[in-house]
């Protein structure tokens, strides 16, 4: 890390001083909206709600259109020219059909409700890291940014697999945003399944 990153890195961390009730506000407000895979409208609630997050100065946003699911989206930053892109990754569809598990309410220390976890709130992580640096060093002082959020990953992205391999491609890193382990330790692998023919 050299003086710029480190300086950057504390400008971003300093900008998101304060901010926590804002944070909360904004997964709340995605937790109340039921987005169970096959619920199209309530997908697409979410999708555009995100934007609102997303939108930044250096942040390009494209919707890509889904006849089956909520619509995919897919943010990009231009960056330093040199640099290879940087992915970041992500779902806004939840598990639970409307009616089963719904709302969002705090227990404790503790937010509870449908995504909160997967992966609404790592959604806002990623929205707020972003404003942070958008709004301290500016986007285009980066790598350039690929967010691809998909709207069908818990049926196994039959559509999203393609908009992430075409969105991230060239991509040096790639970054999910689905909540870690107790203690806040980082998941380097998932174990998954496959189908082969």
């Amino acid at each position: 890390m050299n003086a710029t990153t480190a300086s950057t890195g504390d400008d971003a961390a300093a900008w998101l001083q304060g901010r926590e009730k804002e944070l909360e506000t904004a997964v709340a407000e995605l937790v109340r909206l039921n987005s169970f895979t096959e619920h199209v409208e309530g997908g697409n609630a979410v999708g555009e709600l995100l934007r609102t997050f997303l939108t930044m100065p250096g942040l390009g946003v494209e919707r890509v259109k889904s006849a089956r699911f909520a619509d995919h989206w897919v943010y990009r930053s231009e960056g330093v020219a040199a640099a290879p892109p940087v992915a970041l990754i992500g779902h806004l569809d939840t598990v639970f059909p409307p009616g089963t598990f719904e709302g969002y309410r705090r227990d404790g220390d503790l937010a509870r409700g449908p995504g909160v976890l997967d992966m609404k709130g790592g959604l806002v992580v990623v929205a707020f890291a972003l404003r942070a640096l958008a709004e301290t060093i500016g986007l285009g002082a980066l790598p350039p940014l690929r967010l691809v959020i998909v709207g069908d990953e818990e049926v196994g992205s039959p559509e999203g697999q393609g908009i992430i391999r075409s969105a991230i491609a060239g991509a040096d890193a790639a970054l999910v945003f689905e909540a870690g382990r107790a203690g806040d330790a980082i998941i380097t692998r998932r174990k998954g399944t496959g189908a082969m023919t």
